[in-house]
């Protein structure tokens, strides 16, 4: 539907691309988008500033031309003009999305042209670019300047509608502006009459074909500037909206405001200043002339001096140089904002070069640049305020307010820029925080200049990376000021960018770039090359927080991670990406959406699919990690696993034990296990639980493997494998690694979940009942200061209570104790009935400090309750506290007669009934 061709930063000639030029940096400035005259064709007017480095190798160069796009429409007719004007919009980087209005119009105009009989003839003059026989074309940049529209026509133009959109008795072909019209525009008067293109006009029956028009006999005759139709008017009003463009283009790249009066205001440059070395004498002299002007005029030209590199050391060795512009500084600098910003610049020059710095402070000129900027920064302040106070301002005074904020904005950029370079040493950059300079800079930000925003940007990320300079910026509510530069121009969107990932290490800061809806705006960045690194490595700081991870469902980014990840062969190669990734996945919704996934490919396969086949083709321990995460989401994602686990247990047992895919594919299996994928019988088919039996060994594995395993094998059990759990050994390894891993909460909550899998067995409850005390040692995990240890203690617990009647009171009786420990402690120092149990008179106690937790106590138990008081079948069930090595231990082997007291039953001398372990 439409051919267009990238913009050219060289020279065309012929119709071909001479030598393209090497440019430091280059900016591209939109302006006119008209129609075509002799083809159907829309074209981009534009602004080409680059800059260069000179035959020497060192002076940069700035150059400006005008060049202008050509975007051919192939067919029209039929088509859709809201989708191809859409189209045209998103391909072409020259035109803002802001412009499809215009870019509809356009196509409509050129439809009408067609339907009415075909593109106007051709101009005999050779056009540059290739003319109309070519698809595409890029006329060659001029360097003549760019026309120039008063603020008066520009505000007109912008306050109306377009004069053809109400005085358009016949349908004009808007062609490109000729070279003349915009000289003649510019100056308001009317060009030669042989400088005019006529439009082509054609009569037949029954039709009129674009561009027509009545006899010349049949019209009214009116001189060029009063008749709507001509070519003059046109160019004007063309000319005007592309001056309104040009000065709005800051707030569509930098998505600052930014108003007429601001961008219209012209601050005079250095670039034009005429100095010579050997009159540095004279500039000197002038220094000391009591005319402001002649002064500034003085230190502009030293200015200009100082540009040049091989000036430098002639400047600074000069005897009275450098003293003389410090104390003009100092002295003159709050008077004439010129001024200072002349005397800066050549400071500033010389902080470019380290060897230069000792010169600079030792003239105090660190001092005087902050004092100027704690200046400035009140004279805005102040400005602020008497624009709040007069309210709407005239148009002169917006004008001089406009060209004053442009002055202070080139000075504190010299200041700012200085002050940077001189933060190479430390010692300086810390006398710059006691200055607050992290403050001034968070000011900045509130200003309009695209350059000084880069700087000011640049500069916070250099401090960033100290504490106590993030903590000022937190104060000043610097996220607030840098989130509405995302997205925006290029480099101040990867300053800021960079900025914003040094703060995400500060949660505060991480919350306030989620409340300012900062996710979805860097999850578009992502596919963009120059911010994909950074975006994701802001997006992984963000994802750190659990609480965040849902906001990425409602972005594409789970869909952009896959297609990543299958993009990448080695993904050790992009750390962001895949730690990004494992966050994200880790919540269910985002796990899910991205299984649902279609690949774009020929083979158009779920993503799920083309995931688990990329990791086991490439045996990637990483990408196993995303596809854990995802068997951890949902039982909709865990079906999607049923062709795959025989694979998966086969790459897992051909690894080596303790390698990174082995314990991946390991906890892949550990979380498949559920009632949608009952994978019990294939692992045991397998020989798994064997091969779990072997991990969890004394000494076999690392801990992380042997957590791994733990994990697994409570998953895996029911009571379909339960005796073969017991024939494997895993009940014993299992009771061994608890008193072993006691200390890590980690290994003691899954070794906790596991026992409480195993008491829902028959087999394996039998087991762990009458050969352990794993009731004891899960009483005592009641106490623990983990609450999700505590948790499963309990459900363990009321596991064994469901299905043992007679455990039931036992473990009620204990869960009591060990709750009411403080209160029974406080009750047993008081005078009782001198009830005894143990050797020699003594109590036991299970609290006492002792071997094995308990001990005996010469006291008695106190009032204790009777309801909570043991029956005999119940005698000697107390609470360890700790896990003992064999029951006599505890409960000791001496037979006593029992002795009734008044309180009810004693808890002295009743057989010790051993037979339940």
């Amino acid at each position: 539907r439409l051919e267009e061709e990238a913009a050219a930063t060289g020279r065309v000639e012929n119709g071909t691309m001479a030598e393209e030029k090497k440019y430091i940096k280059k900016k591209i400035r939109p302006g006119a988008i008209v129609l075509a005259d002799d083809d159907t064709a829309i074209l981009v007017h534009y602004e080409l500033e680059g800059q260069m480095y000179a035959a020497d190798g060192v002076t940069v160069v700035t150059e400006r031309s005008n060049a202008t796009k050509r975007i051919k429409v192939k067919t029209i007719g039929a088509t859709d003009i809201e989708g191809l004007a859409a189209e045209i919009v998103d391909k072409c980087k020259l035109i803002h999305h802001s412009k499809i209005p215009k870019v509809e119009g356009l196509l409509r105009d050129l439809r009408d042209r067609e339907a009415g009989g075909g593109v106007q003839a051709p101009d005999p003059t050779p056009r540059r670019g290739g003319g109309a026989g070519t698809t595409t074309a890029t006329t060659a940049p001029s360097s003549s300047p760019a026309p120039v529209v008063t603020k008066g026509v520009v505000r007109a133009v912008r306050g109306r509608k377009s004069f053809y959109d109400e005085h358009q008795p016949v349908a004009v072909v808007r062609g490109a502006p000729n070279a003349e019209a915009p000289a003649n525009a510019r100056r308001g008067t009317a060009p030669k009459p042989s400088s005019l293109k006529s439009p082509a006009v054609s009569s037949s029956t029954g039709s009129k074909r674009v561009g027509a028009a009545p006899p010349a006999e049949t019209r009214p005759k009116k001189t060029p500037d009063e008749d709507p139709t001509s070519p003059t008017l046109r160019q004007m009003e063309r000319l005007a909206i592309a001056e309104d463009e040009r000065v709005l283009r800051e707030t569509a790249a930098g998505g600052a405001s930014m108003d007429l009066a601001y961008a219209n205001a012209r601050v005079p440059s250095l670039a034009n200043v005429k100095s010579h070395a050997e009159d540095l004498d004279e500039y000197l002299e002038r220094l000391y002339d009591d005319d402001m002007n002649a002064r500034v005029d003085a230190t502009a030209r030293i200015a200009a001096l100082a540009r040049r590199v091989e000036n430098l050391p002639m400047l600074l060795g000069h005897d009275t140089l450098v003293q003389t512009l410090a104390r003009v500084l100092r002295e003159e600098g709050r008077k004439s904002v010129d001024l200072a910003t002349n005397v800066v610049s050549v400071f500033f020059a010389f902080s470019n070069y380290s060897q230069f710095h000792p010169a600079i402070l030792e003239n105090q000129m660190g001092d005087a640049t902050m004092r100027i900027v704690d200046l400035e920064t009140k004279r805005h302040d102040d400005r602020l305020e008497t624009i709040k106070e007069q309210g709407e301002l005239d148009e002169f005074t917006e004008r001089r307010l406009a060209l004053a904020e442009r002055k202070q904005d080139r000075l504190l950029y010299v200041c700012f820029y200085m002050l940077l370079n001189l933060s190479e040493d430390p010692s300086v950059e810390r006398k710059m925080k006691k200055r607050n300079i992290s403050v001034y800079l968070c000011k900045a930000l509130e200003r309009r200049s695209v350059d000084l925003l880069v700087l000011c940007v640049t500069f916070l990320k250099k401090l960033s990376m100290y504490r106590e300079n993030k903590d000022a910026m937190k104060q000043c509510a610097v996220v607030d000021k840098l989130a509405r530069f995302v997205p925006g121009q290029d480099v101040l969107l990867l300053a800021t960018l960079r900025l914003l990932l040094n703060l995400s290490f500060d949660e505060d800061m991480r919350k306030s770039m989620v409340e300012r809806a900062l996710i979805p705006r860097v999850v578009d960045l992502m596919r963009n090359p120059h911010f994909q690194h950074v975006s994701m490595a802001l997006l992984y700081h963000v994802s750190v927080d659990p609480g965040t991870r849902g906001m990425f469902a409602y972005t594409p980014a789970p869909k952009i991670l896959l297609d990543f990840i299958l993009q990448v062969e080695d993904l050790h190669g992009a750390p962001e990406l895949i730690a990004l990734a494992v966050n994200v996945t880790s919540n269910a919704k985002c796990a899910e959406i991205m299984c649902e996934h279609v690949v774009s490919g020929p083979k158009r396969e779920r993503g799920f699919d083309a995931l688990v086949r990329r990791g086991i083709r490439l045996r990637d321990p990483l990408a196993f990690k995303v596809i854990r995460n995802v068997a951890r989401a949902s039982d909709n994602a865990r079906r999607n696993f049923t062709p795959y686990v025989v694979d998966l247990i086969r790459l897992m047992k051909e690894e080596e034990p303790g390698s990174d895919l082995m314990v991946e594919v390991l906890g892949t299996l550990a979380n498949l296990n559920c009632d949608a994928l009952d994978i019990t019988e294939t692992c045991q088919e397998h020989g798994l639980l064997e091969y779990a039996a072997i991990l969890l060994s004394p000494g076999e594995v690392d801990d992380d493997v042997a957590l791994e395993a733990v994990m697994f094998v409570g998953s895996i059990v029911c009571e379909f494998n339960a005796q073969h759990v017991v024939d494997c050994g895993l009940v014993e390894r299992m009771y061994t690694l608890m008193s072993d891993k006691k200390e890590d909460d980690e290994f003691v909550l899954q070794i906790a979940h596991a026992f409480g899998a195993m008491l829902r067995c028959e087999a394996t409850r039998e087991r762990l009942l009458r050969g352990t005390q794993v009731v004891h040692y899960l009483v005592d995990l009641l106490q623990d200061t983990n609450v999700e240890v505590r948790k499963c203690a309990d459900s363990a617990l009321d596991a064994v209570m469901d299905y043992e009647e007679d455990w039931a009171v036992k473990i009620r009786r204990l869960k009591f104790e060990s709750h009411n420990r403080e209160w029974l402690d406080a009750t047993r120092d008081g005078p009782g009935d001198g009830d005894v149990d143990g050797p020699d008179g003594y109590r036991y106690d299970p609290y006492h400090e002792g071997p094995g937790g308990g001990g005996y106590r010469d006291d008695e138990y106190g009032d204790y309750p009777d309801e909570y008081r043991e029956s005999p079948a119940d005698t000697g069930m107390y609470s360890p506290g700790t896990v003992l090595d064999n029951p006599q231990e505890y409960y000791g082997e001496e037979e006593e007669e029992e002795e009734v007291h008044p309180g009810g039953v004693g808890y002295g001398g009743h057989r010790r009934e051993n037979e339940y372990y």
